[in-house]
């Protein structure tokens, strides 16, 4: 109890610094909290920005770890998978896919079930069907809608790359 009043009382004076306020408030809760989680969603997507990965990774897994919701957690699992996958760590990118996969049932969000689509095609190289092309495209239509460009960029990417290869007909 000590150490968690001790990171609470850090968070509290951290105003102007707003990613070491995360990582205290994280370290200050016991169970899920989504407004921790979110703040430390937040220092993830700062880290990826300046470069730092590695950190971004640890950040959104330990928001995952704070999220209540069953398909948001798995979201920012398999974002960090991907980055995972950007790292080279394929043992890191296998982990927290194993960990997100028992979340899938809980998938109704569109941007969690294109971030399974996409951390799963990553290392893929096999020439896509028409069907799987529509699929994807389908996938990246319903981010937009949710407010995931990104996402939607990826997902068409992936799709693009596996075309390449391979001529998949005119339908695709």
């Amino acid at each position: 109890s000590d150490r968690l009043a001790a990171h609470a009382a850090l968070a509290a004076v951290l105003d102007g610094q707003p990613d070491r306020q995360a990582w205290h408030r994280a370290a200050s809760v016991l169970g899920r909290d989504e407004r921790v989680a979110e703040a430390l969603d937040q220092a993830a997507s700062r880290a990826r920005a300046r470069g730092a990965t590695s950190i971004s990774v640890s950040a959104l897994e330990r928001a995952a770890n704070l999220t209540p919701d069953p398909a948001r957690r798995a979201e920012r699992l398999l974002r960090a998978a991907e980055l995972g996958f950007d790292m080279g760590n394929r043992d890191l990118v296998a982990r927290l896919v194993r960990d997100a996969e028992p979340l899938t049932t809980f998938f109704n969000a569109p941007v969690a079930a294109g971030y399974m689509a996409l951390v799963r095609g990553l290392g893929d190289t096999t020439p896509m069907q028409a069907s799987q092309v529509r699929s994807v495209v389908d996938l990246a239509q319903r981010a937009v809608d949710a407010g995931d460009a990104d996402l939607a960029w990826n997902l068409l990417w992936l799709a693009a790359q596996r075309c390449f290869w391979a001529d998949p007909g005119e339908e695709a």
